[in-house]
């Protein structure tokens, strides 16, 4: 079988690339696979991207892709004409990256792209009989081998020094030399790119398995300074390092059912709480991970949070990876948290206290070498155990039955009376409406700094 053949068996395999591929043979225009999409199929590793390279209009294309699978169009840069098709299935989302030719012939296209391994070509509609291979791609992949495909690659598009990083971490290729020289003079040009592709490689870094020793190499070659435009310390950086490989294989443990050490009995419950998605096509232990990385670069919150708004992130997403940092340190400080602690820390942080109890765990087997310290399984189990009754228990009332019951207007004592009822429900003190409504008036009847004060200790 040709490797322009095995290319088309794999991809034709799979239902959702051979649909796309389908609604691609009516298009009028040359359409080529390109990429990591080729690469990946000659490697036989299965693919969750499809990448085209568009002679004609790729917005268009990719608005007639969107229409036949059902998938959500987004118009990524319409200046370079590209844009992105996602699909939901049932293992997560499905990417199609849609590209206008950047060069006048697909030739000149692919030797003007990052590295030999990713310009290789086949075209779809109609379907090729060869691969497209100018730059000597297909005799790098059997080497494993990565070279570049023309000496200005990184210099041209400096975005691709990460894409260095991602590839390494995903192949385990060896690098040229010349690569790696020519990705620490291009590195300084990453200030000029643009905060959106340089989230989105860091990102792809990070859902790698081996991200922890992707990024080790790119501290080995000096890159990660410029990645992230920091002053780095080296001890800090390894230890957050260490903690991203802990809790990358715990992440990749809960996914395949997998043996987790001292999180199994969480398993399930962390399977799809790192599963859920708080942006489209980023699943929440991506931020996990990328807590790590900006802890490891800096200490400093203001910095921490600087770094976040650069890289364009959602509000949840921002909100979620400050949570986890701070759930982390407020739970180190606690030998053995009380109910009344572990609901107070949910009620600041909510879900991001989750993954604060990971990220606590993993610092302290990162320095003291701890199976499972009292308040990172304390704060687990409550979350995904004791929920109804420590985190957040059913209400017993509601602001209006102590509005009419104390004949109160609207206001901050209304909530802070709410709270005062609810920590009761977690120490046991009440247990019917009766007796939170009972409670409200004895604290109102003392003043609404009474109240106030009894639920301020740990906000």
């Amino acid at each position: 079988m040709s490797p322009a053949q095995r290319v088309r068996e794999q991809l034709e395999a799979d239902t959702t690339w051979a649909a796309a591929l389908a609604a691609l043979a009516g298009i009028d225009a040359m359409v080529y696979l390109v990429g990591g999409t080729v690469r990946d199929a000659l490697l036989g590793r299965a693919g969750y991207d499809l990448d085209l390279a568009i002679d004609g209009s790729a917005i268009d294309v990719a608005r007639t892709v969107a229409d036949a699978l059902g998938g959500a169009f987004f118009v990524m840069d319409a200046e370079r004409d590209v844009a992105r098709v996602l699909v939901r299935r049932a293992d997560g989302w499905r990417q199609i990256d849609l590209a206008g030719l950047r060069e006048p012939s697909i030739d000149a296209d692919l030797r003007a792209r990052d590295f030999t391994v990713n310009a290789i070509a086949l075209s779809v509609a109609p379907w090729g009989q060869t691969l497209l291979d100018p730059t000597g791609g297909l005799a790098d992949l059997a080497l494993g081998r990565m070279r570049l495909a023309s000496a200005s690659a990184l210099s041209d598009d400096p975005v691709r020094v990460l894409r260095l990083v991602r590839l390494k971490g995903l192949l385990d290729f060896q690098v040229d030399k010349a690569v790696e020289r020519a990705a620490v003079d291009a590195a300084p040009l990453l200030a000029r790119a643009t905060p959106e592709r340089i989230r989105d490689e860091v990102l792809g870094i990070l859902a790698l398995e081996s991200c922890a020793a992707a990024w080790r190499y790119a501290v080995g070659l000096g890159l990660i300074e410029h990645v992230l435009s920091a002053e780095l310390e080296a001890a800090r950086l390894e230890c957050a390092l260490e903690m991203l490989g802990i809790v990358a294989a715990w992440q990749a443990a809960a996914q395949q059912g997998g043996d987790l050490g001292p999180l199994q009995l969480y398993g399930a419950g962390l399977a799809a709480f790192w599963e859920k998605e708080l942006s489209i096509g980023r699943p929440r232990r991506l931020l996990t991970r990328l807590a790590l990385l900006l802890d490891g670069i800096s200490a400093d919150e203001v910095a921490r949070d600087s770094h976040l708004r650069r890289m364009c992130l959602s509000r949840r997403e921002a909100e979620h990876i400050a949570g986890a940092l701070a759930g982390r340190e407020a739970l180190a400080g606690l030998v053995a948290p009380s109910a009344i602690e572990l609901h107070r820390y949910y009620r600041t942080r909510g879900s991001a206290g989750v993954d604060g109890a990971v990220l606590a765990l993993a610092q302290a087997i990162v320095r003291g070498g701890e199976s499972m310290p009292s308040f990172g399984a304390d704060a687990l189990r409550a979350w995904f155990m004791q929920y109804d009754e420590l985190v957040e228990p059913p209400s017993l009332i509601s602001g209006g039955d102590v509005m009419r019951a104390l004949q109160v207007a609207p206001g901050p004592l209304i909530g802070a009376l709410l709270t005062a009822v609810r920590e009761a429900q977690v120490t046991g003190a009440v247990h019917t409406p009766a007796e939170g409504l009972a409670l409200a008036a004895r604290l109102a009847a003392q003043g609404s700094h009474v109240a106030q004060k009894a639920t301020s200790e740990g906000d």
